[in-house]
């Protein structure tokens, strides 16, 4: 399974060459109003989204969106 956090154009993107190909695919944004790309599972949070990820792409813009998204799994240092 393969989860994509953030669902920009990018994370739309990304998200649904994933399904056209064939591939499981978790998604989770920050905005309840983003459209889940067809075929993708949206799940609740992020915690939710990447357990039993094998792969997990982290779309968002800036270091401290980036922690707002990671710290609540494990926090720590990402990068």
């Amino acid at each position: 399974m393969i989860t994509v956090l953030g669902l920009g154009p990018m994370g739309q993107a990304l998200a649904s060459a994933f399904v056209a190909n064939g591939r499981p695919t978790t998604v989770w944004s920050r905005s309840a109003t983003t459209p889940t790309p067809a075929g993708a599972v949206r799940a609740a949070t992020p915690a939710a989204a990447v357990e039993g990820s094998e792969l997990t792409i982290v779309c968002v813009r800036g270091e401290a969106a980036l922690q707002a998204v990671l710290e609540p799994i494990g926090g720590g240092t990402w990068w």
